[in-house]
């Protein structure tokens, strides 16, 4: 029988495993027939995505046309990883109407060989809801103690600025 400090640890880090799967992205394969296929990526970015992005291209290596995002950002690093995946293997990347790539998943979608977020307007709705790409200026913060040192920072943000330009002028 488990000791009462074990059972609270056990059922708090279950608790913990259970939130962070609950916010893992949902990464489908979408048949589009004629031989080609797209990945749905939908949710946040987490760790563990650009092995599953990769195990589905490789099985199904040359159907794969594109990405289609829709994800409020998540990992910078992972979101890195899975770009670098999509431009080896010259995949477009789409933000289909009434979707978001927010933040993050910013840089998976400038990776894609062609790149489109929009919709096809609705005749006679201008006002229909378009794709939609957001950027924003690269904060840290550290989860445990909600404090970075001043140098770990600069550390990290020149590395992940000088990363995101490489990523950004080797796709346009």
């Amino acid at each position: 029988m488990l000791k009462p400090l074990n059972l609270i640890t056990f059922l708090f880090l279950a608790f913990i495993l259970n939130i962070s799967t609950v916010n893992a992205a949902n990464i489908t394969l979408n048949d589009l027939g004629s031989n080609a296929a797209n990945i749905i990526y939908e949710g946040k970015i987490v760790k563990g995505d650009s092995k599953k992005i990769s195990s589905i291209i490789n099985k199904y290596k040359g159907y794969i046309v594109s990405i289609e995002l829709d994800s409020l950002g998540g990992d910078v690093e992972e979101a890195i990883r899975v770009a670098d995946i999509i431009e080896r293997f010259q995949i477009s990347s789409t933000v289909p109407k009434s979707k978001i790539c927010g933040s993050a998943c910013f840089f998976i979608f400038i990776a894609g060989t062609n790149r489109m977020a929009s919709g096809i307007e609705e005749k006679g709705n201008s006002d229909a809801p378009l794709g939609f790409v957001g950027i924003h200026r690269p904060f840290l913060a550290e989860p445990s103690s909600g404090y970075v040192a001043k140098q770990q920072a600069v550390i990290a943000y020149y590395g992940y600025r000088d990363r995101s330009k490489r990523t950004i002028v080797t796709s346009c």
